[in-house]
């Protein structure tokens, strides 16, 4: 582990982070996946989120 850079594990770990706030609202595999992606440069799923995927 300590041959890892830091930053590589935050990146990995704010990843994670993304992909569990996805999935507690409620929200599939895919869904999480570009929840992920689209939102990576905020801190959390936007409220309005469910409304955006439909």
């Amino acid at each position: 582990l300590s041959e890892v850079p830091g930053n590589r594990v935050r990146h990995f770990a704010r990843l994670a982070w993304r992909y569990i706030h996805a999935y507690s609202k409620d929200l599939d595999g895919r869904a999480a996946t570009f929840a992920a992606k689209k939102y990576k440069s905020h801190r959390r799923l936007p409220e309005s989120f469910e409304l955006d995927v439909s």
